[in-house]
């Protein structure tokens, strides 16, 4: 949150920062990221249900989210 010191008044946004540019201008990148992330959860997750550390209806949720990861950046880059 910031301050508007003239106003007083606080703000829930988020200043963009320069380095945080090209996340935002460039979906293909943010939507491979976003895979990635996914990907790393998803083997995570994959290890611990191994090990009966993990819920199969946690695994399968995370999963669906890959799936979804998967499918968006298809998307993204069939749009741009």
């Amino acid at each position: 949150m910031s301050v508007n010191p003239r106003e007083g008044l606080v703000s829930n946004t988020k200043q963009v920062h320069p380095e945080n540019m090209n996340e935002m201008l460039n979906p293909v990148e943010l939507a491979q990221q976003n895979l990635k992330e996914a990907e790393r959860q998803l083997h995570k997750a994959q290890a611990d249900y191994a090990s009966g550390e993990l819920t199969e209806a946690r695994l399968q949720q995370l999963e669906k989210l890959h799936a979804a990861c998967s499918d968006d950046l298809q998307r993204v880059i069939r749009e741009n």
